[in-house]
């Protein structure tokens, strides 16, 4: 069958610790709840904020319709070859004419059930005492620094905070989109602690320290651990009108015991260690979607899948000792600061650069013919976006990762994306000479090769067995052992943690090497 079950932001303001009421909430004394402990500036009253936040129910308009024959995003059979494709409205305002879209590797839309699935709710405070989950989570294994705390820890994780997409919440339908757009990219993002049931065992809200406090600009955030146990953080500082490039830091922790603080750890970043990676030679060339991955003894990070695009990066320079050496060479202001409608107190904000050498970066796809050419949607450039960092899968020596395509957008004045599908792929280390060491690899020789996909899928939604929520967004990818952890966000308001089988993962895999 075709279905198988299987803006930006202008002027935000200045960096004061309040936004404007009905953007965040935060309380004068910390609350301690089992879900929710964190640090707040407001008046605060726990039987303001129950426990759990509520269920959400999705209408028509945020689902695909897969399962509904009336729905305006079809799958329909393909008169030219096997498979399906994907008929559409040409834009989210048009009523009839319509596109048509084929999707990758001339297969049909998945959609996958899970073997088990969490709702992973931090509960964060909304306006006028409600909560919701918060969304896109980035989660990874507990760090050491807070197994004694917590020793019922398994999982440490980040969510986005912003409720305006959330049912029932949405309070900004009859604003200008600029008012939507500021809740759910400049609240910040908050981390947590789970135990091995993705019960929340704390909460803190991560902050700036070093300089001016801009801890609401810290969105869309992705963990990796490093080798040596660091937690590293990547986020989109959307605040400060960055769109192209994330930002990267080491991600500091610690555990706490103090009655006036957040009754559990903190969650900080060093002004002086965060980075921009760039090209240098061409700045304004994007790398938004970054992945890590580490190899024998270097590190990479990867910001295309196709046509795939490694750099080795050196994460020592994250040191605040390198910053002032770094910024000598490379040093970048945001563009939206310099403009007229600059905040004073972020007028001056700049970070130190490394830089990501063309010259290490390598297309090395040896098919002549993109999985991907027959691909469209509303939005232009529709193409395999990166989600979190691809994992290392030993016995086949690769590393496998998940992606994304959006090809709808969301018309709130002005357009968003939406109707995500996903796909799995692999990239395997290319194979190097044996006079090459560890050294030459360090300095960039390595290179990797996109080299199995799988078709696109879009995740089994919890209202809806037989059909998905429109946007979906994966941004976690664990091994734990023979299965897979898959976090994803749903609706830009819920999160979700789902259990895959490896091989089966891997068992969907379709090899790309057409030439």
């Amino acid at each position: 069958s075709m279905l198988r079950r299987g803006f930006w932001l202008a002027s935000l303001g200045c960096c004061s610790s309040t936004i404007s009421p009905g953007y965040e909430v935060e309380c004068k004394h910390a609350v301690k709840s089992s879900q929710l402990l964190q640090i707040s500036r407001g008046p605060c009253n726990l039987s303001q904020f129950p426990g759990r936040s509520p269920e959400f129910y999705l209408g028509p308009d945020k689902m695909w319709g897969l399962d509904n024959a009336s729905s305006s995003w079809k799958l329909v059979n393909s008169s030219t070859r096997p498979g399906c494709i994907l008929r559409f409205p040409s834009s989210s305002k048009a009523r009839s004419l319509t596109k048509e879209s084929e999707l990758s590797l001339h297969a049909c839309l998945s959609i996958l059930q899970p073997l088990e699935r969490w709702r992973l709710d931090l509960a964060l405070p909304a306006s006028r005492g409600r909560k919701y989950p918060g969304s896109n989570p980035s989660l990874v294994p507990m760090p050491a620094n807070l197994r004694t705390s917590f020793p019922a820890g398994r999982w440490f994780v980040v969510n986005r905070a912003g409720w305006g997409r959330c049912p029932g919440m949405e309070d900004f339908k009859s604003k200008p989109a600029f008012f939507l757009h500021k809740n759910l990219w400049g609240n910040g993002s908050y981390a947590a602690v789970l135990d091995e049931n993705f019960a929340v065992q704390a909460v803190s809200k991560i902050e700036v320290r070093g300089d001016l406090d801009w801890k609401h600009a810290i969105a869309d955030v992705r963990l990796w651990v490093s080798p040596e146990g660091d937690v590293i953080i990547t986020f989109l500082p959307y605040f400060l009108g960055e769109i192209r490039n994330p930002l990267i830091a080491k991600l500091h922790l610690s555990a706490t015991t103090d009655s006036d603080s957040d009754y559990g750890f903190r969650a900080w970043i060093n002004r002086h260690e965060v980075r921009r990676p760039q090209y240098c030679d061409h700045p304004k060339t994007p790398m938004k979607n970054l992945g890590f991955l580490h190899f024998r003894a270097s590190t990479f990070i990867m910001d295309r899948i196709y046509p795939t695009s490694v750099s080795a990066v050196n994460l020592t320079l994250l040191n605040a000792s390198e910053e002032t050496k770094l910024a000598a060479h490379h040093n970048y202001t945001f563009q939206f600061l310099k403009g007229k409608r600059t905040s004073r107190c972020l007028s001056n904000e700049s970070f130190a650069v490394i830089c990501a050498e063309p010259r290490l970066i390598r297309t090395t796809n040896k098919t002549k013919h993109s999985p991907w050419s027959g691909v469209t949607g509303q939005v232009p450039h529709v193409f395999l976006h990166n989600g979190p960092s691809p994992v290392w899968i030993d016995e086949l020596q690769l590393f496998l990762g998940i992606g994304h395509l959006a090809r709808g957008e969301r018309n709130h004045a002005t357009s968003l994306p939406d109707h995500y599908t996903h796909q799995f792929f692999a990239l395997a280390p290319d194979v190097q000479h044996d006079s090459q060491d560890d050294s030459q690899r360090a300095q960039g020789q390595q290179t990797f090769s996109l080299i199995s996909a799988s078709p696109e899928f879009c995740f089994s939604s919890v209202q809806a067995p037989l059909d998905c929520e429109n946007i979906q967004f994966a941004s976690t990818l664990v091994r734990d052992g023979s299965s897979l952890l898959v976090g994803y966000g749903s609706e830009d308001c819920d999160s979700f943690i789902q259990r895959f089988a490896l091989n089966q993962v891997l068992h969907s895999l379709r090899n790309l090497d057409i030439s």
